[in-house]
């Protein structure tokens, strides 16, 4: 870009200072507003505990197919790019360079995103028939009866009674099979709502299945009507309600120190950096930095040495 004139270049320079000055405060700003956001949902009010005694109601939509999708690999994903030179004869269409270059990089993520779910949908392929007679129903009685707790229900398309002292969960469960077929992972959005309590307690909370090990995919899976894969996404579920039950009281509580953790995701070792709430022999349980709620096995098990 070119300007003849010396005060023309310097109320060029002025105009770009103050725009740029703009766009530090409207960042500055929506950092500043993420946080509030991020401090409001880490100061979720303590969600009073029902008493052992009261009926757990569980409700799944009965409507849609259990959500599974397979692992999509983001270590070779792309994102290679250069410096840009945007052609601008001028400072507005400077700008306008620029946010045509924004959107045409969106587009290309977004096709990029597409083109990644669909190869790693592919290891459905074989599992399609067993998903499309496996019913939410099915996966919801199998998981209550995983749940050390007394009294669960599922509540089905007409409505329950509801006792004043009850616990009902709504959850979302989304299963993933690991490229590997080794394991299955659980993404599970849960809200509690405790009788008594008006406002219900929301979390996201992930489960990683044991390695099942070098088996001959995916008839392991499938075999006697696809028992070993009903049976472990029910147990999944069944982990992830009892564990948003266990840590309704620690919201809140973030004094727990980071540090980095490992864990197993089927045939592969994950690292990430992590508050960790609990560490059992074999597997772990901790606060990622993305505020999820994560249960994975240990690489190595102790527990024959903890008996």
């Amino acid at each position: 870009m070119y300007f003849s004139s010396g005060s023309t270049a310097r109320k060029i320079t002025r105009v770009g200072a103050t725009a740029m000055l703009l766009a530090l405060a409207a960042t500055v700003g929506a950092i500043a507003a993420a946080e509030e956001v991020a401090q409001l949902a880490l100061a979720q009010p303590a969600v009073t505990p029902a008493s052992e005694n009261s009926t757990l109601w569980l409700r799944l939509a009965q409507d849609q197919k259990i959500a599974f999708s397979g692992q999509i690999n983001y270590d070779n994903q792309g994102g290679k790019g250069g410096a840009m030179m945007y052609p601008a004869p001028s400072f507005a269409g400077f700008l306008v360079a620029v946010a045509t270059h924004g959107a045409l990089s969106t587009a290309q993520r977004s096709r990029e995103q597409d083109a990644m779910r669909t190869r790693a949908d592919k290891i459905l392929t074989n599992y399609q028939p067993l998903l499309d007679q496996f019913t939410p129903s099915e996966l919801a009685t199998i998981s209550l009866t995983m749940m050390t707790r007394p009294d669960k229900r599922l509540i089905g398309d007409t409505s329950s009674q509801i006792g004043p002292h009850d616990i009902t969960i709504e959850a979302q469960p989304h299963f993933i099979i690991t490229q590997d077929q080794r394991a299955i992972i659980l993404e599970n959005a849960i809200s509690i709502l405790v009788a008594g309590n008006p406002t219900p307690y929301h979390t996201q909370i992930r489960v990683v299945s044991d390695d099942v090990g070098p088996d001959a995919f995916p008839k392991s899976w499938t075999d006697d009507q696809g028992r070993k894969l009903k049976d472990a996404s029910g147990r999944l579920l069944a982990t992830s309600l009892e564990l948003a039950l266990d840590t309704m009281q620690l919201t809140g509580k973030e004094d727990i120190p980071q540090k980095t953790l490992r864990f197993q995701e089927g045939g592969k070792e994950r690292i990430e950096r992590g508050q960790l709430v609990r560490d059992d022999c074999d597997r772990i349980f901790f606060k990622s930095l993305r505020d999820e709620l994560i249960s994975a096995p240990k690489k190595n098990s102790n527990c024959a040495n903890a008996k």
